[in-house]
C-alpha cells in the first residue's frame, strides 16, 4: 500500500488517496447543504451576467455624466480589475499541475527510466521524501520557465516592437475572447471553431476600438508610441458596421441551418442547438447596445468581467471538480451526501476556495502592474523631466493596464488551451490532445536532468547507472 502510494505521488496523475478521518453526521452535513448556495451551469450565468450588464447600463445612463466620470467609473473598474479580471488567471499554476497529470500518465519507475542514466538524484527514487520532491520540482519547473518565458517576450516586444506587439495583443485577445464565449458551442459550430472565435473576438475587440475614437485613439497612441494614431482606425464607423455585420451573419447562418435541420439532426438535438444560437445572438444584440451606451472603457470593463473573466472563473471551478482536484476536495468529501450532480455545480464555498487561492497571485498582478508603470515598457514620454506623480493620467494608466494585461494574457491562454485540450471524462483517449503541448518551449527534455537535479552546480553529485 505503502508502494502505491508513493507511485501516485510521484507521476501526479493517478488519483490520489482520500482520506476521511470520520463519516460526516446529520448535523454537520444539514449545516454544509445550508451554506452551499447553487450557482447553476451556463444557463443561469447568462443570466446573471445579463442582468448585470443591464444594471451598470442604467446606472451609467441615469447618473450625471460628470459625477459617473470622477466617482462612480474609477472604483467600477478598479472592482471589475482586482474582483474578476486578474483572479481568473490566477490559479494558471494549478490548472497546469491539473493537466500535467492527465498529460504524463506515468509510473514511478517509467519516470526513473525516462531519465539519463547518470540522471542527479536518481539514487532518491528509493526515498518516498525526495521522490516526491523530484515530482514536484519538474512540474514547478516546467510551468514557471514556460509562463515567464511567453510573459518575457511579449515584454521585449513592447518594449522594442510596440506597433507589432499592440497588433498582436488585438489579435490574441480577438481570438480568446471569441474562444471563452463560444468554446462550450464548440461541437454546434459548422465552420472552422477557430474562425468563428475570431468572428466574436474582432466583434468585440472592433466594436470598443472604433466606438468612441476621440477616447481610445490617445490610449492606442501611448501604448504604441504613436503621435497620432489616427490612421490605424481611418474609417471607424465602416470599421464599427463590419464587426457588428460578421458576427451577426455567421450566428444567424448558424441559427438558419439548426432550425431547417439541414444536417440531419434528431429534432431535440436540431432544437436546442438553434436555441443556443440564438441566446449569442441576444448576447451579440446586448453588447451593440453596451459599446454605444456607455464610455468604451467602461463598456470593456463591463464585458471583461461580467462575461469573459465571471464565465473563465466558473469553467476553471468546474474543470477542476471534475478532476476532484485538490483544491476542491472538501467538495469531493461531501458527495456521497449529494446527488451525481454535484461535480457540475458551484457552491459558496468553493467561490472562497478558488478565491483563496487566487488572492497571492492576484496581489502580484497588482504589484506588477504598479512596476509596469514605473518602468514605463510602451516608451510613450517625450523624454521632459516631469515628476513621476505629473504623469498620471487616466490615458497612462489605461495604456499601463492595456500592456499589463497583454503580457499576462500570452501564458494565460496557453494554459487554457491546455485545459480545453484535456476537459474530459476520466478514461478518455487523449492521444488527439497532444498538440496542445503542455512543454512550448521544449524544456521537459533536459529539465528532469537539471530542474529535478539541481542543475550544473551538482554535477559532482551525478552517480553512474548500477
Amino acid at each position: 500500500m505503502r508502494s502505491n502510494t508513493m507511485t501516485d505521488a510521484l507521476t501526479g496523475l493517478p488519483e490520489l488517496p482520500i482520506k476521511v478521518s470520520k463519516p460526516l453526521s446529520r448535523r454537520e452535513v444539514k449545516v454544509n447543504e445550508y451554506s452551499t448556495i447553487h450557482i447553476p451551469a451556463r444557463d443561469s450565468l447568462r443570466k446573471l451576467s445579463t442582468g448585470l450588464t443591464v444594471i451598470a447600463i442604467l446606472t451609467f445612463n441615469t447618473i450625471p455624466h460628470s459625477i459617473c466620470q470622477s466617482y462612480i467609473e474609477p472604483p467600477f473598474i478598479l472592482m471589475c480589475l482586482i474582483v474578476f479580471g486578474l483572479p481568473h488567471g490566477a490559479i494558471d499554476h494549478i490548472l497546469y499541475y491539473q493537466v500535467y497529470k492527465e498529460a504524463r500518465p506515468m509510473t514511478a519507475l517509467e519516470v526513473a527510466g525516462s531519465m539519463s542514466p547518470e540522471a542527479t538524484f536518481f539514487e532518491s527514487f528509493g526515498n518516498e521524501k525526495n521522490s516526491l520532491s523530484i515530482s514536484r520540482r519538474l512540474k514547478i519547473g516546467l510551468f514557471y520557465f514556460n509562463y515567464f518565458a511567453i510573459m518575457t517576450g511579449w515584454m521585449i516586444g513592447w518594449v522594442e516592437f510596440p506597433l507589432v506587439s499592440f497588433w498582436a495583443f488585438l489579435a490574441t485577445s480577438a481570438y480568446h475572447f471569441g474562444e471563452g464565449d463560444l468554446n462550450y458551442l464548440r461541437h454546434s459550430i459548422l465552420i472552422s471553431p477557430t474562425i468563428m472565435y475570431f468572428s466574436r473576438g474582432f466583434f468585440l475587440v472592433g466594436s470598443i476600438a472604433s466606438a468612441k475614437p476621440e477616447i481610445t485613439l490617445p490610449i492606442i497612441a501611448s501604448m504604441t508610441g504613436l503621435k497620432d494614431a489616427s490612421s490605424l482606425i481611418p474609417q471607424a464607423n465602416a470599421l464599427r458596421i463590419s464587426c457588428v455585420a460578421q458576427s451577426i451573419i455567421l450566428i444567424g447562418l448558424h441559427i438558419l441551418a439548426y432550425k431547417n435541420n439541414f444536417l440531419g439532426l434528431s429534432e431535440k438535438q436540431a432544437l436546442t442547438n438553434c436555441r443556443q444560437w440564438l441566446q449569442e445572438l441576444g448576447k451579440t444584440t446586448l453588447f451593440v447596445i453596451l459599446f454605444n451606451a456607455v464610455n468604451p472603457l467602461v463598456a470593456f470593463a463591463i464585458y471583461f468581467a461580467f462575461w469573459h473573466s465571471l464565465g473563465s472563473i466558473v469553467d476553471e471551478i468546474l474543470y477542476l471538480k471534475s478532476r476532484c482536484n485538490d483544491l476542491f476536495m472538501k467538495s469531493k468529501q461531501l458527495s456521497h451526501q449529494r446527488d451525481s450532480s454535484e461535480q457540475n455545480t458551484i457552491y459558496v464555498h468553493d467561490l472562497f476556495v478558488f478565491y483563496r487561492a487566487a488572492a497571492p497571485y492576484t496581489l502580484l498582478a497588482v504589484v506588477g502592474m504598479a512596476l509596469f508603470f514605473i518602468l514605463d515598457p510602451t516608451q510613450a514620454y517625450d523624454g521632459s523631466q516631469e515628476t513621476l506623480w505629473s504623469k498620471i493620467t487616466e490615458i497612462k494608466l489605461w495604456s499601463i493596464y492595456l500592456v499589463s494585461i497583454s503580457v499576462i494574457t500570452g501564458p494565460h491562454m496557453w494554459v487554457m488551451k491546455l485545459v480545453a485540450a484535456y476537459w474530459f471524462p476520466r478514461g478518455h483517449d487523449y492521444s488527439h490532445a497532444e498538440k496542445y503541448d503542455i512543454d512550448p518551449l521544449g524544456l521537459e527534455s533536459w529539465a528532469k536532468d537539471w530542474i529535478v537535479g539541481g542543475g550544473w552546480w551538482w554535477g559532482s553529485r551525478k552517480i553512474k547507472q548500477g
